[in-house]
């Protein structure tokens, strides 16, 4: 079974250690459906590695943006993400849907900004 996780957010409170060597994140992700208003929502992410958490401890604070990929992790009734690694993002990085309806012949076709452009 493939359980991977890759997350960009922004941290809505300061890390918060629990335990002796483990830190809690809380990251707000936005998601732009297809229809419809942006959802956000909020995500407990979990860091296990000694280094991880002195670093975030020494240099994360709320409102700074991340980049967090891991595995989900379910407790009981509890279910977060397990960092495997994290990094910082550069500060008012915008997140936006990659589909562009000025591109689309009806606007019931979705069809990809960069449609055609090849890499």
């Amino acid at each position: 079974m493939i359980n991977q996780v890759v997350l960009a957010g922004r941290l809505t409170e300061n890390p918060k250690q629990i335990g002796a060597s483990r830190v809690e994140l809380v990251l707000e992700v936005e998601h732009t459906p297809w229809e419809g208003p942006e959802e956000a929502c909020e995500l407990r992410v979990r860091l296990e590695s000694q280094r991880q958490c002195e670093v975030a401890l020494k240099f994360l604070e709320a409102e700074r943006d991340v980049l967090v990929e891991g595995h989900l992790r379910v407790d009981q009734d509890d279910c977060y993400v397990v960092s495997r690694r994290w990094t910082f993002l550069e500060r008012g990085i915008e997140s936006r849907c990659l589909w562009d309806p000025a591109l689309s012949p009806d606007a019931s076709t979705p069809v990809a900004a960069g449609a055609g452009i090849q890499f």
